[in-house]
């Protein structure tokens, strides 16, 4: 996740600071986005995929109820399931950050 795009902008305050959280999540959402949409056909837990879920999870409590479904879905037997309700989850992960569901 890249959060130091504004980090050499010598003004700015609080509008460069909500920007630098907005590209913050959108990086994560973007991660949990493509795990859910890789997950039928391999195993997408991660390293990276934690920090990301860990990041979101650290926003909200109901958005970590979400996350911590999540990584259970991930554990799925049934990849058509886990499929479906993994991107079910990372995009009610998005709906708590007000990022429009992808097409």
């Amino acid at each position: 996740m890249n959060i130091d795009r504004y980090a050499s902008v010598a003004f700015g305050g609080a509008w460069a600071d909500q920007a630098r959280e907005l590209d913050a999540v959108s990086a994560a959402i973007r991660r949990v986005r493509m795990a859910a949409a890789n997950t039928r056909d391999c195993d997408v837990r991660s390293p990276e995929l934690d920090s990301a879920l860990d990041f979101l999870a650290a926003r909200g409590d109901r958005t970590s109820a979400h996350v911590r479904a999540f990584r259970a879905i991930l554990a799925h037997p049934h990849p058509d399931e886990r499929a479906r309700a993994a991107t079910r989850e990372a995009e009610a992960i998005a709906a708590r950050f007000g990022i429009a569901k992808t097409a």
